[in-house]
């Protein structure tokens, strides 16, 4: 699978914009202060996990 096609979630949203996908170590320890799991960071793109994205703003839901 294309790096790109795993960018777009399962629910069609494009995610390679997300902070979450930057590999950034500054944006990283941001996300992790805001209770991202280190080991999630940074994101490959939501389609490999079905959609569930680490984002405590989701609360363990499928995006979409």
């Amino acid at each position: 699978m294309s790096e790109n096609l795993n960018k777009v979630g399962p629910c069609g949203t494009c995610c390679s914009e997300c902070l979450a996908s930057k590999n950034d170590p500054e944006t990283i320890k941001m996300l992790i202060d805001k209770g991202f799991p280190k080991e999630a960071l940074p994101c490959k793109g939501c389609r490999g996990i079905k959609g569930y994205c680490p984002s405590t703003s989701l609360e363990g839901k499928q995006c979409g």
